[in-house]
């Protein structure tokens, strides 16, 4: 494939067309005019994987900025993708889409009432490009990912927190005594689904994708400390905190039938994460 990167960074953090056909723009999705200038000079684009977005940084964050970035992309590459004849939109979305669970494990029939502007943001990118797709026959894959971990993540997580914690020798103190169960996808299995779903044959299609290893807090938390052979004390308090005082976490069983998505346990994967980052060090 001849790859046509599109990001807001002066630059990547490698070049990656010394060894790829690739090819980089700067270039704010948000601007339709900008958004049609880069289709028109690539001439021929086949496929989009759409990862953009704004994520919560603060709890100050409005509706509106949501919408003004995560909706508004979605309208813009959908008309793009009318004008220049893209065959297909791989979307990833989100596990904030869903409401408050009222099963788990959380599947794809599972209500959508998002409880933060993110969530409706996303959910909105949703309707936006299931509405192109059944106006304009332009195939469409929604991935709904759920929590993202890795090295040198932007967004805050828990597993990034963990880490970082342990590795400074520091004592990690769990809420709801370390009981809440979370299934976080770290960022290779979620880049496979991606790379999976380019050649899936299906005009429409919705997927969750997390890790398919559900553990509480405690059990992660233990798995990194024996990973890095750490004293640091895990300290199981009764405190409380409105985001975590419930389990939430999703079922992948649907990509890993149709898809062919193998996630890799949450064991391995702190395996790979250390190694990249010794190795990262060490550059």
């Amino acid at each position: 494939y001849k790859v046509v990167g599109v990001d807001l960074l002066d630059e990547l953090t490698e070049d990656l067309s010394i060894e790829y056909d690739f090819q980089y723009f700067k270039l704010d999705l948000r601007h339709e005019a900008e958004v049609m200038r880069v289709f028109e000079e690539c001439k021929k684009i086949d496929l989009i994987i759409h990862t953009a977005a704004i994520q919560p940084t603060n709890t100050e964050m409005d509706l509106a900025q949501y919408i003004d970035t995560n909706t508004v992309i979605a309208i813009n590459l959908s008309k793009a993708s009318i004008k220049f004849n893209v065959a297909k939109i791989i979307y990833n979305s989100s596990f904030s889409v869903y409401s408050e669970p009222i099963y788990l494990p959380i599947d794809e029939y599972h209500e959508t009432k998002p409880r933060n502007p993110y969530g409706v943001s996303k959910l909105f990118g949703e309707q936006v490009f299931e509405y192109y797709h059944r106006k304009h026959k332009i195939d469409l894959i929604i991935l709904r990912i759920d929590g993202i971990y890795g090295n040198n993540q932007t967004i805050p997580g828990f597993i990034e927190y963990v880490l970082g914690e342990l590795l400074a020798r520091g004592d990690i103190e769990l809420y709801q005594k370390g009981r809440q169960k979370r299934d976080p996808v770290y960022v290779d299995d979620v880049v496979a689904a991606n790379i999976l779903s380019i050649d899936f044959d299906s005009s429409f299609e919705v997927f969750n994708i997390s890790g398919d290893d559900i553990k509480t807090s405690e059990m992660a938390v233990s798995i990194i400390k024996n990973q890095l052979k750490s004293s640091s004390k895990i300290i199981l308090s009764d405190k409380g905190n409105p985001m975590l005082n419930h389990d939430v976490y999703m079922s992948s069983s649907k990509a890993i039938n149709k898809l062919g998505y193998k996630p890799l346990k949450l064991s391995e994967n702190i395996i790979k994460m250390l190694k990249e980052r010794k190795r990262s060090q060490n550059v």
